[in-house]
């Protein structure tokens, strides 16, 4: 591609969660490039899966369209696609994900409380 080729490149980054099927995530995301009217065959597009981070199993998919006017609705009909066919095949995006580590000298109480329940008379009583 030169300068003057209209052809644009660009990526899309897809974090799935930990224990989903990346084989399957795999296929999914080929499918949905392939069925997408607005991606090019040629040069051909790519699903990577890239490798294991913080919070989710990370895809990075490349994409070519015919034109950069083209940048904006292709991102928004394959954003749509990924998450239609993931939430058919109960695969999860992955969301960032914190463990919460509390220091005490001494033990910490934890009371789980149904919905709804009001803790604030708990708080006055010095609970």
């Amino acid at each position: 591609m030169a300068l003057s080729d209209p052809i644009s490149r660009f990526i899309i980054k897809v974090g799935i969660a930990y224990g989903s099927d990346v084989e399957l995530a795999e296929k999914l995301l080929l499918k949905i490039l392939d069925e997408n009217p607005l991606v090019l065959k040629d040069p051909k597009h790519t699903a990577y899966f890239l490798g294991f981070g913080d919070n989710s199993l990370n895809f990075e998919l490349r994409i070519f369209i015919a034109n950069i006017d083209h940048w904006m609705p292709t991102r928004h009909q394959l954003h749509k696609a990924i998450d239609r066919e993931f939430r058919k095949a109960g695969i999860v995006i992955a969301f960032p994900q914190r463990d919460i580590h509390f220091d005490s000298d001494g033990p910490l109480k934890v009371q789980v409380m149904p919905d709804g329940t009001d803790t604030s008379s708990d708080q006055s009583k010095g609970e």
